[in-house]
């Protein structure tokens, strides 16, 4: 039975290959690509395999990093569709399936750039190509940092840590790649990205002064809460002294009282 499974498995990974090698070349400012089945999906195993044997059986270096990088889309645009999922078996489950599909797109990530850079070593690339590839990867970290700004937004509030370190991380790259750049092409990246460059700025600084007005107004709730705790011990020690004046007024009442009944009898 597991061995049927197996080999019914291996040919859908071989089936899947075909549409897999569609369209891998992608333009530096092409949106992301579909997410096609995200770690919710019981059978994303069968994906994760299938791109793993499409980028073992593509022999072509610049298309086998190519595929990497359009890989590495897959796991962002995957995020995004789950950070939108509304049933209530994927809510339950999202910063578990957010994560898992970030950890992927980390590991797609480490090996394009390692192949990149192994390709300009060893000039397996024309260096034109190279610099265009170079020049795609950089947009890419940008486009990242744009979904995932969205994400972030429709995740539990115990998810948003992790995505805000894959934000920060994805800056960083950009920023780093940016500066690995030529001159010319520097120049022409920072011209043509400008815009999206504020855009994105402007949504992060809108984000951390909502987090920070949030913590503020948490604060000023656990402050307030402790003024009403502190006022109510208050209260309470206030009761308890008034309490405490009465039973001795009662008691030295009643020892008055049972002073004029002697006096009385004598």
């Amino acid at each position: 039975m597991k061995t049927k499974i197996f080999v019914f498995s291996l040919v859908l990974c071989f089936l899947a290959l075909p549409a897999l090698a569609q369209n891998v070349t992608i333009s530096s400012e092409e949106s992301l690509p579909d997410a096609g089945w995200t770690p919710a999906h019981p059978l994303y195993f069968l994906e994760q395999w299938a791109e793993k044997l499409d980028i073992l059986l593509t022999f072509k270096v610049e298309q086998k990093i190519e595929k990497m990088i359009r890989y590495a889309d897959e796991r962002i645009a995957e995020a995004d569709e789950i950070s939108q999922d509304t049933r209530e078996r994927v809510r339950e489950r999202k910063e578990e399936l957010i994560q898992k599909a970030l950890q992927i797109k980390d590991e797609y990530q480490v090996k394009f750039e390692a192949r990149l850079q192994k390709a300009e070593d060893k000039k397996e690339i024309a260096e034109d190509r190279i610099e265009q590839l170079k020049e795609k990867v950089t947009e890419r970290y940008l486009r990242h940092q744009e979904v995932l700004e969205k994400v972030i937004e429709n995740v539990p509030e115990e998810a948003k840590g992790a995505i805000e370190k894959v934000i920060e991380a994805s800056q960083e790259k950009f920023e780093g790649k940016i500066g690995q750049l030529d001159t010319a092409a520097k120049q022409r990246v920072e011209n043509q990205y400008q815009t999206r460059i504020e855009a994105l700025q402007k949504v992060q600084e809108g984000r951390v002064l909502k987090e920070a007005k949030s913590l503020n107004q948490i604060q000023t709730q656990t402050q307030n809460s402790a003024q009403v705790q502190n006022q109510g011990d208050s209260t309470q020690i206030q009761v308890q002294q008034k309490v405490e004046e009465q039973t001795q007024e009662q008691k030295g009442q009643t020892e008055q009282s049972g002073s004029l009944q002697k006096q009385q009898k004598n």
